[in-house]
Protein backbone atom coordinates (compact mmCIF):
# COMPACT_ATOMS: atom_id res chain seq x y z
CA UNK A 1 0.00 0.00 0.00
CA UNK A 2 1.80 3.41 -0.84
CA UNK A 3 0.58 6.64 0.78
CA UNK A 4 1.27 10.06 -0.76
CA UNK A 5 1.35 11.83 2.25
CA UNK A 6 2.66 11.71 5.81
CA UNK A 7 0.24 14.28 7.32
CA UNK A 8 -2.60 12.04 9.16
CA UNK A 9 -3.77 10.39 5.97
CA UNK A 10 -5.13 13.68 4.21
CA UNK A 11 -4.79 13.44 0.22
CA UNK A 12 -5.97 15.63 -2.50
CA UNK A 13 -6.75 15.29 -5.97
CA UNK A 14 -4.41 12.78 -8.10
CA UNK A 15 -2.49 11.47 -5.09
CA UNK A 16 -1.77 7.80 -5.45
CA UNK A 17 -3.33 5.76 -2.57
CA UNK A 18 -2.55 2.30 -3.68
CA UNK A 19 -2.42 0.08 -6.45
CA UNK A 20 -5.66 -2.14 -7.91
CA UNK A 21 -3.86 -5.24 -6.92
CA UNK A 22 -4.00 -3.72 -3.40
CA UNK A 23 -7.62 -2.36 -3.17
CA UNK A 24 -10.35 -1.75 -5.20
CA UNK A 25 -11.75 2.29 -5.48
CA UNK A 26 -14.66 3.32 -3.85
CA UNK A 27 -16.19 6.64 -2.98
CA UNK A 28 -13.52 9.07 -3.43
CA UNK A 29 -11.33 7.40 -5.63
CA UNK A 30 -10.95 5.87 -8.80
CA UNK A 31 -8.47 3.62 -11.20
CA UNK A 32 -6.01 5.78 -13.06
CA UNK A 33 -4.85 4.54 -16.36
CA UNK A 34 -1.07 3.33 -14.92
CA UNK A 35 -3.67 0.55 -12.51
CA UNK A 36 -2.70 3.18 -9.65
CA UNK A 37 -5.92 3.86 -7.42
CA UNK A 38 -5.59 8.10 -7.00
CA UNK A 39 -7.96 10.45 -4.47
CA UNK A 40 -10.52 12.73 -6.44
CA UNK A 41 -10.96 14.78 -3.93
CA UNK A 42 -9.53 16.31 -0.76
CA UNK A 43 -10.01 14.50 2.24
CA UNK A 44 -9.04 11.49 4.79
CA UNK A 45 -7.65 8.50 3.04
CA UNK A 46 -9.87 5.15 4.85
CA UNK A 47 -8.85 1.58 4.11
CA UNK A 48 -11.23 -1.25 4.60
CA UNK A 49 -8.56 -4.07 4.95
CA UNK A 50 -11.80 -6.79 4.82
CA UNK A 51 -13.60 -4.87 1.87
CA UNK A 52 -10.47 -4.60 -0.01
CA UNK A 53 -11.53 -1.05 -0.99
CA UNK A 54 -10.16 2.30 -0.50
CA UNK A 55 -12.27 5.77 0.14
CA UNK A 56 -11.43 9.15 0.59
CA UNK A 57 -13.83 10.91 2.84
CA UNK A 58 -14.73 14.17 2.33
CA UNK A 59 -13.60 17.28 4.33
CA UNK A 60 -17.16 19.50 5.30
CA UNK A 61 -15.38 22.70 5.79
CA UNK A 62 -12.61 23.31 3.48
CA UNK A 63 -11.73 25.84 1.36
CA UNK A 64 -12.26 25.11 -2.23
CA UNK A 65 -12.72 26.89 -5.30
CA UNK A 66 -16.52 26.23 -5.82
CA UNK A 67 -18.89 27.27 -9.24
CA UNK A 68 -19.46 30.68 -9.06
CA UNK A 69 -16.67 31.98 -6.99
CA UNK A 70 -14.46 34.48 -6.65
CA UNK A 71 -10.48 33.79 -6.37
CA UNK A 72 -6.89 35.40 -6.69
CA UNK A 73 -4.34 33.69 -8.68
CA UNK A 74 -1.13 34.08 -10.43
CA UNK A 75 -0.67 33.37 -13.95
CA UNK A 76 2.03 30.14 -14.47
CA UNK A 77 1.84 29.88 -18.40
CA UNK A 78 -0.27 30.48 -21.57
CA UNK A 79 -0.52 29.16 -24.59
CA UNK A 80 -1.62 31.03 -27.86
CA UNK A 81 -5.24 30.35 -26.34
CA UNK A 82 -4.75 28.92 -23.01
CA UNK A 83 -3.29 30.44 -19.81
CA UNK A 84 -2.66 28.01 -16.33
CA UNK A 85 -3.16 29.70 -13.23
CA UNK A 86 -1.93 29.07 -9.56
CA UNK A 87 -5.29 29.58 -7.32
CA UNK A 88 -4.34 31.62 -4.13
CA UNK A 89 -6.98 32.71 -2.59
CA UNK A 90 -10.65 33.02 -2.59
CA UNK A 91 -12.22 36.15 -2.24
CA UNK A 92 -12.09 36.34 1.42
CA UNK A 93 -8.50 36.49 1.46
CA UNK A 94 -8.15 32.58 2.81
CA UNK A 95 -5.65 30.34 1.52
CA UNK A 96 -6.38 27.25 -0.52
CA UNK A 97 -5.55 23.80 0.72
CA UNK A 98 -2.89 22.01 -1.43
CA UNK A 99 -2.16 23.54 -4.73
CA UNK A 100 -5.17 23.90 -7.34
CA UNK A 101 -4.96 24.86 -11.15
CA UNK A 102 -7.29 26.87 -13.08
CA UNK A 103 -7.61 27.12 -16.97
CA UNK A 104 -8.75 29.86 -18.83
CA UNK A 105 -9.41 29.43 -22.31
CA UNK A 106 -9.05 32.83 -25.00
CA UNK A 107 -12.90 32.95 -25.44
CA UNK A 108 -13.23 33.61 -21.41
CA UNK A 109 -10.23 35.86 -21.38
CA UNK A 110 -12.15 39.82 -22.07
CA UNK A 111 -15.40 40.78 -22.67
CA UNK A 112 -13.90 41.82 -26.12
CA UNK A 113 -12.61 39.57 -29.35
CA UNK A 114 -8.90 38.81 -28.52
CA UNK A 115 -6.78 36.26 -30.93
CA UNK A 116 -4.08 35.39 -28.47
CA UNK A 117 -4.67 35.18 -24.63
CA UNK A 118 -1.49 37.09 -24.18
CA UNK A 119 -3.45 40.26 -25.44
CA UNK A 120 -5.34 39.80 -21.87
CA UNK A 121 -3.25 38.39 -19.13
CA UNK A 122 0.57 37.23 -19.32
CA UNK A 123 3.04 34.72 -17.24
CA UNK A 124 3.03 36.61 -13.58
CA UNK A 125 0.48 38.60 -13.80
CA UNK A 126 -1.94 38.36 -10.36
CA UNK A 127 -6.22 37.85 -11.11
CA UNK A 128 -9.04 38.30 -9.91
CA UNK A 129 -11.22 35.33 -11.36
CA UNK A 130 -14.79 33.91 -11.64
CA UNK A 131 -14.62 29.82 -11.18
CA UNK A 132 -17.11 27.68 -13.85
CA UNK A 133 -16.39 24.35 -12.63
CA UNK A 134 -16.26 22.37 -9.95
CA UNK A 135 -13.54 19.90 -10.56
CA UNK A 136 -9.57 20.26 -11.26
CA UNK A 137 -7.93 22.27 -13.24
CA UNK A 138 -10.73 24.56 -12.83
CA UNK A 139 -12.21 26.50 -15.65
CA UNK A 140 -11.90 31.07 -14.74
CA UNK A 141 -13.11 33.27 -16.37
CA UNK A 142 -12.11 37.08 -16.67
CA UNK A 143 -15.94 38.50 -17.79
CA UNK A 144 -16.68 41.00 -15.73
CA UNK A 145 -16.01 44.42 -14.56
CA UNK A 146 -13.76 43.44 -11.19
CA UNK A 147 -12.50 40.15 -12.88
CA UNK A 148 -9.45 40.37 -15.21
CA UNK A 149 -5.54 41.62 -13.99
CA UNK A 150 -5.08 43.11 -10.47
CA UNK A 151 -1.41 43.42 -10.37
CA UNK A 152 1.14 43.20 -13.37
CA UNK A 153 4.85 43.75 -14.11
CA UNK A 154 6.61 45.42 -16.87
CA UNK A 155 7.95 42.79 -19.49
CA UNK A 156 10.99 44.72 -20.24
CA UNK A 157 12.39 45.72 -16.79
CA UNK A 158 10.11 43.98 -14.14
CA UNK A 159 8.92 46.47 -12.43
CA UNK A 160 5.27 47.19 -11.26
CA UNK A 161 2.67 48.34 -13.91
CA UNK A 162 0.40 51.33 -13.41
CA UNK A 163 -2.95 51.72 -14.44
CA UNK A 164 -3.43 54.05 -17.24
CA UNK A 165 -6.83 53.36 -18.39
CA UNK A 166 -9.35 50.88 -18.80
CA UNK A 167 -6.93 48.29 -20.69
CA UNK A 168 -3.45 49.81 -20.58
CA UNK A 169 -0.47 49.71 -17.88
CA UNK A 170 2.43 51.64 -18.16
CA UNK A 171 5.42 51.05 -16.49
CA UNK A 172 7.41 54.07 -14.64
CA UNK A 173 10.71 52.96 -14.85
CA UNK A 174 10.86 52.32 -18.39
CA UNK A 175 7.85 53.82 -20.30
CA UNK A 176 6.77 50.47 -21.74
CA UNK A 177 3.12 50.08 -22.44
CA UNK A 178 1.02 47.07 -21.99
CA UNK A 179 -2.38 45.91 -22.98
CA UNK A 180 -4.44 44.10 -20.57
CA UNK A 181 -7.26 42.84 -19.26
CA UNK A 182 -7.26 45.04 -16.03
CA UNK A 183 -9.68 44.70 -13.61
CA UNK A 184 -11.45 48.23 -11.99
CA UNK A 185 -9.91 47.88 -8.96
CA UNK A 186 -6.72 47.29 -10.15
CA UNK A 187 -4.12 47.99 -7.15
CA UNK A 188 -1.81 50.80 -8.97
CA UNK A 189 -3.49 53.91 -10.57
CA UNK A 190 -1.13 56.38 -11.89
Amino acid sequence: MTKSRADKNIVFPGDKLCVIEEFMPNEGSYEFIDGSVRASIVGEVQYNISNKTVKVKPFKKLNMPKPGSIVLGMVNTTKEDLAFVDLILDSNGRNFPGKFTGVIHVSQAHMKFVKNIEEAIKPSDIIRAKVLTSASPYQLTLKGPNLGVILAFCSICGSELQKRDEETLICPICGNIEKRKVALNYLRAK
